[in-house]
């Protein structure tokens, strides 16, 4: 079969992700190529998660013949670039499970330190009792990493003591995937990450302690990544490895997230983030993720089938760019999907592929074996312009399971038109040993105290394969925090009257409260385990 186009499926097709076999398609691939950030799909490897039936220690050399890389994660997964035209070769490994395509993911924006008595704990709890009396906790030798767009060195709340003293970033990592000209982890052209950072461990100084961090001693890792989603695994991964190496106690943080995959823990995303996040035995370590900001934007639709039911969901599309729409049912059922955009259709049985006649819509339907054994239908579409729908149709055909239907689209790139609430978690918060962090109101943009409650925007649980999500909530609302000094704003982002701070919201600003927050614990008793 010379593409996913095809309408048969080879066996070793169905150890490969649908999202890798499409970035074969011409069509698809030059629409990638204009999007701005993302790499070049032809010059460069293929990104991949490998996931493997068994361990197989020789599997990175094997790879590198190829022309590739391999790195593992845990002895089932790992991180890797294969060649395009070896990733089939690959799947036929016997060692070899499944081959999941990498996919983006993006920083999560949409009275903070008082509201949670940070300042109380960082001047001192003498009224408390034992161990939690003590002078002030400010996360001195505790380190906090950030994964992120990387950190503004030349901000002075990153310095013991502001500009000309030394900078407490003690290890970065960046991104092989970075372009050159954005691979410095102590320059951040976005100014995600300096935000992000600010909150979780900058000291104030140079507002004299008025925008101060949770953990404002805490020595700081910077991990600046390209957003994909293998390349955020290997950036915690070395963070904490360095933790681990230097006998420290880390909390590393993730305000990012991706709202495709399936949403349950086995993706290779959140399964590698998971494995790291619980380390070895008695390991001193938490991963605190944004729970997402995608309760009210349109990207998860839910709908139960009745046998032989029917349902259709209708998607507008966001911009001129390839859009994916994934579908995870349960492995025991089946559907025919119906894709329709302006003139063109296909519609497709189970256990096949099939394209539209003008090459718009290419349908991968229960083609391959993800890891969880789900049922998994992948639609990709080419729109025509921004504001141009579709809809998908589903007929259930096989009733073996419970007609439970999950689909995930990228809020930047398409919406469904009849979308649910509930189930908004964004990967990887939704794997079990990662802190998943929504977000309350604190305060209103002008300043003033906000109505209490969960933020319009927070992300809802469960997740899909039941439990129990987020874990806890933060502010995230109307947060000032550090700018960074590469990056440019909005005007109405800069807090009034003092131009080195910066006004953000989301919960990429929650999980950072819970991030520092570990690090004051573990100055109080540095022997907990995570």
């Amino acid at each position: 079969m010379a593409s996913l186009s095809g309408m048969e499926v080879a066996p070793d097709l169905r150890k490969i992700d649908p999202l890798v076999l499409v970035s074969e398609e011409p069509a698809i691939v030059a629409a990638q190529t204009r999007v701005a950030g993302v790499r070049e799909q032809q010059q460069l490897p293929l990104p991949v998660f490998v996931h493997l039936r068994s361990g197989n220690p020789v599997l990175p050399g094997k790879i590198r013949s190829l022309g590739g890389e391999a790195v593992k994660i845990h002895g089932r997964l790992y991180t890797g670039a294969i060649p395009r035209d070896a990733a089939r070769y690959v799947s036929l490994w016997p060692e070899v499970a499944y081959i999941e395509a990498d996919r983006l993911a993006s920083p999560l924006l949409d009275f903070s330190g008082p509201v949670i008595s940070a300042d109380t704990v960082h001047t001192g709890l003498p009224a408390w009792p034992p161990p939690f009396d003590v002078d002030g906790v400010t996360g001195a030798g505790v380190f906090v990493g950030v994964v992120d767009s990387g950190l503004s060195g030349a901000h002075p709340d990153f310095h013991t003591a502001g500009m000309g003293t030394p900078l407490r970033v003690l290890h970065t990592y960046a991104s092989p995937q970075l372009p050159v000209s954005q691979s410095d982890p102590l320059a951040d052209e976005d100014g995600h990450g300096t935000h992000v950072t600010g909150i979780a461990a900058g000291n104030g100084f140079i507002s004299s302690e008025t925008y101060t961090g949770m953990a404002q001693d805490a020595d700081i890792l910077i991990g600046k990544t390209s957003f994909f989603t293998s390349d955020i695994v290997n950036a915690v991964s070395d963070l904490l490895t360095f933790a681990e190496n230097n006998n420290t106690p880390v909390g590393v943080n993730l305000s990012l997230g991706s709202t495709v995959g399936p949403h349950d823990g086995t993706s290779g995303f959140e399964s590698g983030i998971d494995s790291l996040a619980a380390g070895p035995p008695g390991s001193r370590r938490i991963v605190a993720a944004s729970a997402g900001n995608e309760r009210d934007k349109g990207e998860h639709f839910q709908a139960t089938l009745p046998p032989f039911g029917l349902t259709t969901v209708p998607v507008t599309f966001e911009g001129l760019s390839s859009t994916t729409a994934e579908f995870w049912a349960d492995g025991d059922d089946r559907y025919t999907v119906t894709a329709t955009m302006g003139s063109e259709s296909v519609s497709v049985p189970s256990g096949l592929s099939g394209s539209s006649s003008g090459g718009g819509i290419t349908v991968s339907n229960a083609v391959s074996q993800p890891p969880n054994g789900a049922t998994l239908i992948s639609v990709f579409f080419l729109p025509v312009s921004a504001g141009s729908t579709a809809s998908i149709q589903l007929r259930r055909t096989r009733n073996g399971g419970s007609g439970r239907v999950d689909a995930y689209i990228d809020k930047v790139v398409g919406t469904f038109g009849t979308s649910t609430e509930t189930g908004t978690i964004t990967e990887p918060a939704n794997a079990s040993n990662v802190l998943a962090v929504g977000s309350f109101n604190t305060k209103t943009f002008s300043g003033d105290p906000d109505s209490e409650g969960i933020s319009v925007f927070s992300s809802q649980g469960q997740t899909r394969d039941g439990r129990t999500k987020p874990d806890l909530t933060a502010p995230g609302v109307v947060l000032y925090s550090a700018r960074s000094f590469e990056a440019s704003y909005d005007p109405i982002e800069i807090v009034p009257a003092d131009n080195n701070y910066v006004i953000l919201q989301g919960t990429s600003m929650s999980a950072p409260h819970v991030t520092g927050t570990a690090a004051l614990v573990w100055q109080t008793n540095s022997a907990l385990t995570g």
